[in-house]
Order: C-alpha cells, then sequence, then structure tokens
C-alpha cells in the first residue's frame, strides 16, 4: 500500500485476505502474541513447522526447484530488449475519494462479521431465534463475506492504480 494505512483488526483482515490470494493458508494470532510458529505445506507436500512469523519463514524456507530451474533459464538467455512501460493513468477524483474511504468501510464491515459470527457462536441466539431470523443472519454473513473479497479486491486495484 503506498498512500494508506491500516491499523488494528482491518490491517490484519488485509493481510490475511493477501496471504490467502497467494495460497498461503493463514489464521489470526491471539491478541498480545508475541511471536507464533507458522506451518507451511512444502512443494513436497510435507507439513514443517517454522519457528517465528513470516519474514522468518521467507528467509528459512529452501528455494522452490521452479525457482531454482527459472534462475538458471534466466542465466543461459541472453537479456532480451526490454519493452517501455505504458504509462499509468491517474486515478479520478472519485477514485480518490473511494480509496481514501474503503479502509474505513471495510474496518466496519469487519466489525458486523465480528458481531455476527459472536451470535451465532452463542447458543442463547439459537434458543431465543426463530429459524427465520436464523436463516436471514445466515444469508447476511455470506452476503458481508461476499461484499467484504469484493472491497478488499477493489482497494487492491485503487492502490496498483495510485501506484
Amino acid at each position: 500500500m503506498s498512500d494508506s494505512v491500516l491499523t488494528g483488526s482491518a490491517g490484519e483482515h488485509y493481510v490475511l485476505y493477501k496471504l490467502h490470494r497467494e495460497g498461503i493458508l493463514a489464521a489470526q494470532s491471539p491478541t498480545g502474541a508475541r511471536d507464533a510458529d507458522i506451518l507451511v505445506f512444502d512443494d513436497d507436500g510435507r507439513l514443517r513447522e517454522y519457528v517465528g512469523g513470516y519474514d522468518d519463514w521467507l528467509r528459512q524456507r529452501p528455494e522452490p526447484a521452479a525457482q531454482k530451474a527459472a534462475k538458471t533459464a534466466e542465466k543461459d538467455e541472453k537479456p532480451a530488449r526490454e519493452k517501455p512501460s505504458p504509462t499509468k493513468r491517474r486515478l479520478s477524483f472519485k477514485e480518490t475519494k473511494e480509496l481514501e474511504t474503503l479502509p474505513h468501510k471495510i474496518e466496519r464491515m469487519e466489525a458486523e462479521k465480528t458481531e455476527i459470527i459472536a451470535a451465532l457462536s452463542s447458543s442463547e441466539f439459537y434458543a431465543g431465534s426463530d429459524p427465520a431470523q436464523v436463516a436471514a443472519t445466515n444469508a447476511r454473513l455470506e452476503a458481508l463475506v461476499q461484499e467484504l473479497d469484493e472491497a478488499y479486491a477493489r482497494w487492491e486495484l485503487l492502490e496498483d492504480l495510485a501506484g
């Protein structure tokens, strides 16, 4: 991210979203946890534990075979002519305002999602509610997850355009 900064829950959820998009299974650690170990499926399909955070895993992990092959292929090839990159378009006024408000919108949606999950996790909710209300709450949670995915994707697009 270039100009905007996310803190708290929204920032953590954004990082998890980015990791999941990269195919990395991730979960939030409890509040106040100093370090967490990482469990990773390596290229050979074995589950391995790495001590420390994500950056520690990047330093400790073995280099994937595909990257090794790509590096040797790059050394063998002659450098190709570089094409000039097309100029990026600037954000419109509307897109700039949207980029400014999107983190707050995401944070509100995350808070609502947390409230719904807490309600659905409570046995009192099911005891005191009719089935229609339970179904409506589940439907709202599904819609909210979809809206969050769309909001994160839009945010990522606007951040890329902003450069």
